[in-house]
């Protein structure tokens, strides 16, 4: 066996080691080295080529490496893991020496310039470098950013609202804590992320006084008075009861649960944290379109047809939110907003659900889908859902009629209502989609101020979340689910 540990592009390490391996041997390639194989050396002796995947078996594996699914010993004897146990082993027992790779040593102080020599910025060889740290360093749970704490003292209680962030991924970042900042009143207090990197960096973009890892360093701040939860699906529930149970007001970025024990165990945690409030993200709710189509069926008498048509896209079955225990598919993580939209819409409750998915042979992950509401006004609502249209046809596109009226929303940017007695429709176009971001931060701010509920009564939340989960339930039963017997069963747990 010949072992090619190289870092080049050069062909020359697959080609020494076709010459120099035995008849019917093999070549492993674990360095990073040009694979054009010469045919003549390989195909005479029959030489068996194997490129290594890093670190081993397990890599790249979100199962082995995310969820922490080992391999059987005996199928799988070196993994990731292993491997690296047993080199650290071998290390710690003096059968692996590696001072004598060690070339450089640099302080972190310094640590760019030890950057810069790997990088090649300068002609010294080098081959083994180790960034050193001060013993006597005291581990810290939070980092303070000192250039933001100098500038700008911490305001009364009563005259903001401090925030603090769980989860600084790009939703967040690029949308939420945007619209947060710019809104009156609102202190940016703390960051808290999985990777402690991201948290300072949005701490420094942002403003924020101090970044960590730990949401405890949160809900022990006495200046923290709304905690934003933008992590993935699965932690939504956990940590928005443990944000109300400590006395804050929390914002949950949708959806606010995955399963009904974990809206059981919210909904309680909520009735005994007494004056605290959850806000859910349902943005679309206060789009300025949306709210135009309110305003022209608010006298109405008689029931709505709603159709709310997602031209959603494909997503691959390796992405975290079609991960059923971390994301929950698409129809709790994201069908919950349009769900949640004909609620807000029909102003009355969900009597009845029915759902059902598109059989794709897993392509999809029952990504194609319809869900049909049955109100309790009669209105009733369907929610089309799909993974394999055309992006050429826009995302969102909803349909509403009711008394003569045919209204059609084409993904926030056009409005056509058709009203009766009227030759032709009135139509409202916006050169830029607003979805509603800005105006759902601004009024929970604004509520949280004045010590008004938040803009979305939490009746609200809790039935459009419980219509969700059983849409998905709906799903699994190939069935109609009725809600007011699901919230019976809430209430007897």
């Amino acid at each position: 066996m010949t072992l090619i540990t190289a870092a080049t592009r050069s062909n020359e390490p697959i080609e020494l080691a076709g010459e120099v391996t035995r008849e019917k041997g093999k070549v492993v390639v674990v360095g990073d080295v040009g694979l054009s194989v010469p045919r003549r050396s390989y195909y005479h002796k029959e030489i068996e080529l194997v490129v290594s995947r890093s670190y081993g078996p397990g890599r790249y594996d979100p199962v082995y490496e995310e969820h922490g699914h080992d391999y059987p010993y005996g199928y799988v004897r070196w993994t990731e893991q292993r491997n690296m146990q047993a080199f650290v082993d071998l290390v710690a027992r003096g059968a692996i020496h590696m001072r004598p790779l060690i070339t450089h040593r640099f302080p972190v102080a310094e640590a760019p310039a030890a950057y810069e020599l790997i990088a090649g910025k300068s002609a010294e060889p080098y081959l083994g470098v180790v960034i050193t740290y001060p013993g006597e360093a005291v581990p810290t749970r939070s980092v303070e950013v000192p250039r933001v704490n100098e500038k700008t003292p911490i305001r009364p209680l009563g005259e903001r609202v401090g925030v603090g962030v769980v989860g600084a991924g790009s939703f967040v970042t690029s949308v939420l804590l945007p619209a947060f900042k710019q809104v009156a009143g609102v202190e940016l207090i703390g960051v808290v992320n999985r990777n402690g990197v991201s948290a300072r960096n949005s701490a420094r973009r942002f403003g924020f006084r101090y970044a960590a890892t730990d949401m405890k360093e949160l809900l022990v701040d006495p200046t923290v008075d709304l905690i934003l939860i933008g992590t993935p699906h699965h932690l939504h529930a956990e940590q928005a009861e443990a944000a109300l149970t400590a006395g804050k007001h929390v914002f949950v970025e949708k959806p606010l649960c995955l399963t009904r024990d974990e809206l059981h165990a919210v909904e309680m945690a909520l009735e005994k944290s007494r004056d605290r409030q959850l806000m859910v993200g349902f943005n679309r709710r206060f789009a300025p379109l949306s709210v135009k189509v309110a305003e022209v069926l608010r006298d109405r008498r008689e029931p709505l047809v709603v159709h709310y048509r997602v031209n959603a896209g494909y997503i691959p079955p390796d992405h975290w939110t079609q991960d059923p225990a971390v994301g929950g598919g698409r129809l709790l993580g994201e069908g919950c907003h349009f769900l949640d939209w004909m609620v807000w819409l029909t102003g009355s409750h969900v009597e009845e659900v029915s759902a059902w998915v598109m059989d794709d042979a897993g392509r999809y992950c029952g990504d194609n889908l319809v869900t049909q509401l049955r109100f309790a006004d009669s209105s009733l609502g369907m929610l089309t859902y799909v993974a394999n249209g055309s992006r050429q046809s826009g995302k969102e596109r909803v349909e509403i009629y009711c008394a003569g009226h045919t209204i059609v929303l084409d993904d926030f940017r056009r409005l056509e209502i058709a009203r009766p007695g009227r030759l032709r429709p009135e139509r409202i176009k916006v050169w830029t989609a607003d979805k509603g971001h800005a105006e759902e931060c601004r009024l929970t701010v604004k509520a949280l101020l004045a010590g008004t509920p938040v803009p979305i009564p939490v009746g609200d939340i809790l039935h459009s979340s419980l219509v969700t989960l059983m849409a998905h339930e709906s799903l699994r039963l190939h069935a109609p689910v009725r809600i007011a017997d699901a919230a019976n069963d809430e209430h007897h747990r």
